[in-house]
């Protein structure tokens, strides 16, 4: 049987040029395009499903800079604590009802505003964002389907047991301590996962457990604890954390006399992880590297296309020879820094990025592309291929804050986006609507496109998304109310 050849992405700016052309607005209008489900809309084959995943490495930057709905100059949501407070007004209490809402509005709730995230957890991440039951102001905690106490209330119940240590815990959670009540369904047997990110501060904090001061603790010497850490037989610093944690079962937890942060209690005999866990692994920083040219000759030997297929190597290995070899760096622009040159030098590929090209400036630049005579951006993409090296492909990324106003300014047509054009008042775009005798949003779309050409085509002063371009103003209560098919059958 003959294997199937993995189609390979269109570079990002490409593909999502042609994702900004589409006119989508949501990630749910994107995904319902990729499973075919907007007629007269194909997915190329070289567009992913998942853009998220196919360009986490080379540009992305979330769904509304793909779909090109993002509002330049400001924040398209409220700020994290007006979100929270309007969210918690509604009276959800799961991620589950939270998506729902999401995407089909809530009996006598409505739709959800255009300027809540349906995504909080990404938006507010480093502005406010604690928790989903924070978000909804709920006090129990899901996970994985089930409902269990708040921590502070669980807390409090496993060290009313009294219990030592952690494997006193999990007898306990398997019946073999008896005389003690059974544990309770609302009380998680691993509440470091479930409690992650809600107070969870280890075991000894979990059970009660009183240790004095780090710097009143007695430690092993240092090869005595090496020894016992090596007999653990660990082969990442990242599991000797879990096991420090208590996050490894059937292990003995850490005796008190073991730091969990050797590095710093034995710092004037430290070596490495690799020696503390007895893997003998190196870190880069102590590594002796090749030369940067005969590493470059001997990567370049390896005919890889792009940095995607290079981490991929670098993870698992040289098709049909292992691994790389141990003097050849995985990240050679830190090993390399002052002879780097970038990915496409590195692989032999030629590919230069748009931060390291040099164009011209853009009002020459402008009135080359003007001088073309293209109609709009997918013209210019299709085209870019023989322009000039000093030409940007991409030149919404290569002018950006250095003059770059829109496409129809870039191409002369005098086209206007979407979001700067002046439509007509709600009430007048309904009425328009409705005399057109669509049945639903799908024909919208098609009429839209100019895929109708009986009922004429659709003014400039319309909306081809008139939800996004209505929502925010209050004005919109849905497709079957804009179309006016609400009785129909």
């Amino acid at each position: 049987m003959t294997s199937r050849k993995k189609t390979v992405p269109r570079p990002f700016d490409e593909a999502r040029v042609f994702a900004r052309n589409l006119g989508l607005n949501s990630r749910g209008e994107w995904e319902d395009f990729v499973s075919g489900r907007i007629p007269g809309l194909a997915r190329p084959v070289d567009m992913p499903r998942k853009p998220n995943l196919s360009y986490r490495y080379e540009g992305w930057s979330g769904y509304a800079d793909w779909l090109g709905i993002e509002i330049p100059g400001r924040s398209r949501f409220r700020h994290f604590q007006t979100a929270r407070h309007f969210v918690r007004s509604l009276g959800i209490t799961s991620i589950k009802a939270w998506n729902h809402y999401c995407w089909d509005g809530l009996p006598g709730k409505g739709p959800k505003p255009a300027d809540i995230p349906s995504s909080p957890n990404h938006t507010y991440a480093d502005k406010g964002w604690i928790s989903w039951n924070d978000w909804f102001g709920c006090g129990v905690v899901e996970y994985q389907g089930r409902t269990y106490e708040p921590f502070t209330d669980a807390r409090k119940f496993a060290r009313a047991l009294g219990l030592p240590d952690v494997r006193w815990w999990f007898d306990y959670c398997n019946g073999k301590l008896h005389g003690r009540p059974s544990l309770p369904d609302n009380i998680p047997v691993f509440p470091y996962e479930v409690y992650r990110g809600y107070g969870w501060a280890g075991w000894n904090d979990w059970l009660g457990r009183r240790l004095p001061p780090k710097h009143e603790r007695r430690y092993r010497s240092f090869n005595e604890a090496r020894d016992f850490v090596r007999a653990l037989k660990l082969d990442k610093n990242t599991l000797w954390r879990k096991y420090c944690r208590g996050e490894i079962i059937n292990r003995e937890p850490v005796p008190d006399d073991i730091p969990a942060s050797p590095e710093k209690v034995y710092a004037g005999e430290w070596i490495s992880w690799g020696d503390w866990l007895g893997t003998g692994s190196v870190s880069n920083m102590r590594r002796s590297f090749r030369s940067f040219i005969d590493a470059r000759d001997f990567v370049r030997k390896l005919g890889l296309r792009n940095e995607d297929e290079w981490r991929r190597c670098c993870r698992e290995g040289i098709p049909g020879k292992g691994r790389l070899p141990s003097d050849i760096p995985t990240n050679p622009h830190r090993s390399y820094s002052s002879e780097w040159q970038g990915m496409g030098d590195w692989l032999g590929t030629g590919f230069i990025s748009n931060q390291k090209k040099k164009f011209l400036p853009f009002g020459k630049a402008r009135a080359f592309a003007r001088k073309l005579r293209l109609k709009n951006a997918k013209e210019w993409c299709r085209r870019s291929k023989d322009f000039p090296v000093d030409i940007p492909r991409y030149p919404d990324s290569a002018y950006r804050l250095k003059g770059w106003i829109s496409w129809g300014d870039w191409l002369g047509t005098g086209a206007v986006a979407a979001t700067r054009r002046n439509f007509l008042p709600f009430k007048e775009a309904r009425t328009f609507a409705r005399a057109l005798g669509l049945k639903n949003i799908f024909e919208w779309r098609s009429y839209a496109r100019g895929e109708i050409p009986e009922i004429g085509r659709k003014p400039d002063n319309i909306p081809a998304n008139a939800d996004q371009s209505y929502k925010s103003r209050g004005d919109w209560k849905g497709w079957k109310d804009f179309l006016g098919n609400g009785d129909r059958k």
